[in-house]
């Protein structure tokens, strides 16, 4: 196990107040080691089967929940939050000494982070938000065009009934 896993490890179960090792696929243990195996993945060079081990996992394993974090980054604005605050802190912790990380010190690092999680979430939601809008605009223009098709129809059909 590299000093990244381990790091890894340690901030992950520091954030999620569990043993990530343990082989249960009740909440939130399969999302607390998805976020382990990402980290890892992201920020080494280590392959699928490596990353697998210490988990006692399989390498097919690694590839799918690697998949699966970035799918719910692309849609769940908290779950991307959770995971760039735990990323960072990761990376924060490996500059510091190993035997210095503790559930404290997560916790300080997560309330000088805290403004730029709002900042992000907010700015997630304001993304939604105007992609929300900008459906409801098109759905109120198709709207306008059907009416003004079946306007036309009905045009074209009284043209139609009076040449016969």
């Amino acid at each position: 196990m590299t000093i990244e896993q381990t790091v890894a490890q340690m901030v992950v179960e520091d954030y999620y107040g569990l043993n990530i090792k343990k082989n249960t696929r009740e909440y939130p243990y399969p999302e607390a080691r998805a976020i382990y195996y990402k980290i890892i993945k992201n920020n080494t060079t280590l392959p699928f089967q490596k990353i697998a081990k210490p988990m006692e996992r399989d390498h097919s394993t690694v590839v799918y929940f690697c998949k699966k974090v970035e799918d719910w980054k692309q849609t769940d604005k908290e779950f991307q939050a959770k995971f760039n605050l735990i990323e960072a802190a990761f990376k924060k912790a490996l500059s510091i000494k190993p035997t210095m990380l503790s559930a404290e010190w997560l916790e300080d690092f997560a309330k000088e982070n805290d403004k730029s999680l709002k900042e992000i979430i907010n700015f997630q939601q304001e993304k939604f938000d105007d992609k929300n809008k900008t459906i409801s605009r098109l759905r109120e223009k198709a709207h306008s065009m059907r009416n003004q098709r079946d306007k036309y129809k009905e045009l074209y059909n009284k043209c139609n009934d009076k040449k016969s």
